[in-house]
């Protein structure tokens, strides 16, 4: 445009030159107005270029903006694309999308592998028809067409899926209505969590509480149990009702408990209690009488434990108690026995025998007690009960004895029972009868011992020639039960020795109270293989009986105190044996003393007893320390 003004510009010039310069001046002033008007047109150009570059610059910065929320939405859609996808690999639940057909259009990963799948793509297009039982799809399609129609979810139903291979499952299904972006219903969606573990679960939690209320009940012991927060009352099974003489219809509080307690056995009772409900313990045991309402009197043996919380508060209570009156009462006969044997002694002055007696006959007792429990509890555990029971149940088919023996389930069952039945009793009358011989033996064995010692008691005092392979075995065979019991191997030493000048009863009581120590020495060191040897050893002036064990060993601490009157480390020990052994010794002109290489390295006690054809002067006794623990 520039370019055209100025052409226009020289050629008026030229024209006007021709006509004189009155036209220059009317020239020079068109030309100055041409010029102004080309400047007006430039600024104005200017500024539409200006204004339509800026208008350009916005729409391509619009365009910009729109291009960067389109690619952050793609980012986005992608994004949210990937984490349903990762979802739907990933989520151990099982996850599906229906049609308005029910038809399957998509599912998680674990829905497909639950149904042996290889992936949600071979799902797609099939219904429940296809996967699950009739039945199973049948009500699923139901539940899901009226969805489709209502538009309410189902929340937290469980289902039982039953597959066409026979499998059972539990899952616990919600169900949704899925819709498009205008509202409308075009599907359903549902989420389902596996609970067959928590199903098998809660039924085997069933079946054990079955199992426990089966055992609660029937137990031959008598078993109490309370929660706290139910209050105070205690559930208590049947066998502990009887061994109180309870009824079922009497209340079950601690009043009613404490009311059967022996006034004597209160405080103790009491004292436990408090330990328990104090925290100083979570159980204890103790034996304390009850005075039933119709005056018997009835020992038991009562455990207690609790169960406490992260506070320490106690919310479980179990008690278990025991009916231990037989053996009560056949312990308060041994105890009759041992006052017996004992007064019998003192009355005829012979302190010795009596000792002897009761130290050796104990260990025999014990397996008489244990056999007469053994006995007892038997007893209280047999079958017969359930003879009764069996008979009872005849009785009500008596009209139909056969055909309830042939044809009902029930009626099946008896006689194979009765067989088993059969063949319980015949192994409890043979268990029986072994208890029952093992206590004839025993019972034998005691009369064998006293007899042993009375002949030994009649010459107490008189001083005798004697074969000392004698005296050791007749020792040996006086504790032979109990170290067989105790699962000791006994060793003998013992070659022909010269005779010695002893007296019986005396040489008797220090190798049994030797034997007997060696024997709990063993038990203390906790081996198993348990060894006492026992064997002979002379020369010219003694014999020496030497017994060994390889048990619990001395303490250095304890050399020189082992003969001293009062010492012992057993609990139950009376600290007079070892001593009355040494002193023993001495009067018999010999010598007890004691040799260890310390604790656990067992102990070697040696009686040296003088000769026949020898003179030995008397000796002090080496006192040296005995094996812990010792009596």
């Amino acid at each position: 445009m520039i370019h055209a003004v100025a052409e226009s510009f020289w050629l008026p010039l030229i024209v006007l030159a021709a006509l004189g310069l009155p036209m220059i001046a009317v020239y020079w002033r068109w030309t100055q107005h041409l010029r102004r008007r080309a400047e007006r047109l430039t600024v104005n150009l200017d500024e539409h270029v200006r204004e339509r570059t800026a208008e350009l610059d916005r729409t391509v910065g619009q365009l910009r903006e729109e291009l960067a929320r389109r690619d952050q939405l793609e980012a986005d859609l992608r994004r949210e694309h990937n984490m349903m996808q990762t979802f739907m690999r990933s989520v151990p639940d099982t996850v599906y999308f229906k049609d308005a057909e029910s038809r399957f259009i998509t599912c998680s990963a674990s829905k497909a592998r639950k149904h042996g799948l290889s992936g949600p793509s071979d799902l797609a297009g099939k219904t429940d028809f296809e996967i699950f039982s009739r039945e199973h799809a049948q009500a699923a399609f139901e539940s899901e067409q009226r969805i489709l129609r209502t538009g309410e979810a189902v929340i937290g139903l469980p289902e039982r899926e039953v597959f066409p291979d026979g499998r059972v499952r539990w899952t616990l299904t919600s169900k949704m209505p899925l819709r498009d972006d205008e509202g409308r219903i075009v599907g359903t969606f549902g989420l389902g969590k596996d609970m067959t573990e928590l199903k098998n679960a809660e039924e085997e939690l069933r079946q054990r509480e079955l199992l426990f209320r089966l055992i609660f009940e029937h137990a031959p012991i008598g078993v109490s149990w309370r929660r706290t927060d139910l209050g105070n009352v205690h559930h208590r099974n049947t066998t502990f009702r009887r061994i109180l003489g309870l009824t079922t219809e009497e209340s079950s509080d601690d009043a009613q408990f404490d009311a059967l307690i022996h006034k004597d056995e209160l405080a103790r009772y009491r004292e436990m209690v408090r330990r328990i409900e104090s925290g100083q313990t979570d159980s204890d045991t103790l034996e304390q009488r009850f005075v039933l309402k119709d005056g018997r009197l009835v020992w038991g043996r009562l455990s207690v434990a609790v169960v406490r919380n992260d506070t320490g508060r106690i919310i479980q209570e179990i008690a278990i108690l025991e009916d231990i009156t037989q053996r009560k009462q056949t312990e308060q006969e041994l105890a009759d026995t041992y006052k017996s044997l004992l007064d019998a002694s003192r009355v005829a002055g012979m302190a010795e025998v009596a000792t002897g007696v009761l130290h050796n006959i104990g260990n025999v007792l014990n397996s008489v007690n244990v056999s007469v429990n053994l006995l007892a509890e038997n007893l209280q555990n047999t079958r017969l009960g359930n003879i009764a029971r069996l008979s009872a149940l005849l009785h009500e088919h008596a009209d139909d004895l056969g055909e309830f023996l042939t044809a009902d389930p029930q009626g099946q069952r008896v006689l194979p029972y009765l067989d088993t039945l059969a063949d319980h009793l015949t192994g409890e009358k043979q268990r029986q009868l072994v208890e029952l011989d093992s206590l004839r033996r025993n019972v034998d064995h005691i009369k064998d011992i006293v007899g042993m010692q009375q002949e030994y008691a009649k010459v107490v005092g008189v001083v005798e020639t004697l074969a000392p392979v004698d005296l050791v075995e007749d020792a040996l065979r006086m504790n032979a039960a109990a170290l067989t019991r105790h699962d000791v191997e006994l060793v003998r030493e013992l070659p022909p020795a010269p005779a010695v000048i002893v007296e019986r009863p005396k040489v008797l009581q220090i190798l049994i109270n030797l034997i007997r120590n060696g024997k709990y020495a063993l038990d203390e060191g906790g081996r198993q293989d348990k060894r006492l040897a026992v064997r002979l050893e002379h020369d010219d002036r003694w014999v020496r009986v030497i017994v060994s064990d390889n048990g619990i060993g001395i303490p250095t601490e304890n050399l020189g105190r082992v003969f001293t009157h009062g010492f012992t480390t057993r609990k139950d020990g009376h600290g007079f044996g070892l001593h009355s052994s040494a002193i023993a010794a001495k009067e018999m002109g010999g010598t007890l003393r004691v040799q260890s290489d310390g604790p656990g390295r067992g102990a070697t006690f040696i009686l040296e007893l003088p000769r026949a054809e020898a003179e030995a002067p008397a000796a002090e006794p080496q006192t040296a320390a005995a094996a812990a623990p010792r009596g």
